[in-house]
């Protein structure tokens, strides 16, 4: 539709912006307002190519890769912080393919193997420590399977437990305390 130019105000914006987020696209840039921009974010991420660069702040971008973790790729170098990327990862695996491996956290890790387990063949050998196993643990009873024994600690075992009380049964009988026992009872009725 084409609108007389002294017609295209903020608040015939606004309005039409209720309807349909998508209308950012056609407004000009005098028109658009942080709470605008905000909104259309919470709602498509995608849109942010068509925010102003004085409103794309990290709180912007957090919820543009929030919203989805695709977004990691518009947005430039600058604005793909620590706090973005880790949103982004928590969004969607695949955006942790986008983050360049010396920008990779033990926590992106962790995130990342929750929801690909194959993830683990790329953690870097100097953050798979009893900490990081730890951590996989609680999210995936069966790392037992993917650990070296030699590697496993009290730890460990005890965190797989927390996972899956039947677990008990394969952990090796020198990590078998009363203790995990009474877990495995207590969360699991074994």
């Amino acid at each position: 539709v084409n609108i007389p130019e002294q017609l295209c105000t903020y608040k015939l914006y606004t309005r039409a912006m209720m309807g349909n987020v998508n209308v950012i696209k056609y407004m000009p840039d005098n028109c658009k307002a942080a709470s605008i921009c905000g909104d259309a974010i919470r709602t498509d991420g995608r849109l942010i190519d068509y925010i102003p660069d004085y409103f794309r702040n990290e709180d912007l971008c957090i919820t543009a890769v929030s919203n989805n973790g695709d977004v990691l790729q518009q947005l430039t170098e600058k604005e793909r912080t620590y706090k973005v990327y880790c949103a982004a990862t928590r969004n969607k695996k695949d955006a942790f393919e986008l983050i360049t491996p010396k920008m990779r956290t033990r926590e992106m890790y962790i995130d990342a193997f929750e929801r690909d387990k194959s993830i683990l063949r790329d953690i870097p050998k100097e953050f798979l420590d009893e900490d990081m196993y730890a951590a996989l643990a609680l999210r995936d009873k069966d790392i037992l399977e993917k650990i070296d024994e030699k590697l496993l600690t009290p730890k460990i075992c005890h965190n797989i437990i927390q996972s899956c009380g039947y677990m008990i049964r394969i952990i090796p009988k020198q990590f078998r305390t009363e203790e995990l026992y009474e877990i495995a009872v207590r969360k699991h009725g074994i």
